[in-house]
């Protein structure tokens, strides 16, 4: 009867293992998805948001406001979708993250000159209108002279948008990757990133 007993103990043993076992395989699995369900959540926002920016580039030109991907959660994510997507719904998507990023590699670079002229402008101009001041005060030119040296140089350099410097490289480059780079929402990737978001 010992011998009977460590047997059945040691099925309910063995079967308790199995059962917590699969227990924590099923929440694992669980898990998993809903990290997945929620990667493509975000992931599709990003998406839809940088699809949108860009059509706008498309329709309105470039510009220093236009944000295209601020976050990459695909870098972080992908790795949930590698089985799920075929391998050129996989690159599709990666080359859209990956060109998306150029873009806004190049306009961080672009804004950064803006930024610099724009910092440089207001100093010339405060020395500017600064040396006007005291040439006037000083009486080496007049008050009608002061106030006509003053307009010529705020219409000839502060009130002229053309005189923004745009760096050519980065604009060229951003324009071509704008007009190359091709929608997810429509595709397959995209159908099936909404199905396993549950949208």
């Amino acid at each position: 009867m010992n011998m009977d007993s460590n047997i059945v103990s040691g099925i309910i043993s063995g079967g308790a293992t199995l059962l917590a076992g699969g227990v924590a395989w099923l929440v694992y699995i669980g898990q998993k998805r809903d990290q997945r369900t929620n990667a493509a959540k975000i992931i599709l926002q990003e998406i839809r948001s940088a699809e949108s920016a860009l059509d706008n580039m498309r329709l309105v030109g470039l510009n220093d406001t236009h944000e295209v991907l601020p976050t990459d959660s695909w870098q972080h994510h992908s790795h949930l979708f590698a089985g799920l997507l075929d391998q050129d719904e996989f690159n599709a998507v990666s080359n859209f993250y990956h060109t998306c990023n150029r873009i806004e590699t190049d306009l961080q670079y672009t804004r950064s000159f803006i930024r610099e002229e724009i910092k440089m402008k207001a100093q010339i101009m405060h020395e500017k209108l600064g040396k006007l001041h005291s040439e006037l005060n000083c009486k080496r030119i007049t008050e009608e002279e002061f106030m006509k040296q003053k307009e010529e140089f705020l219409n000839g350099f502060v009130r002229k948008e053309s005189t923004t410097f745009e760096p050519n490289n980065p604009i060229a480059s951003i324009a071509k990757y704008v007009s190359s780079v091709s929608p997810i929402l429509g595709t397959s990737a995209g159908t099936k990133m909404k199905k396993m978001a549950k949208v």
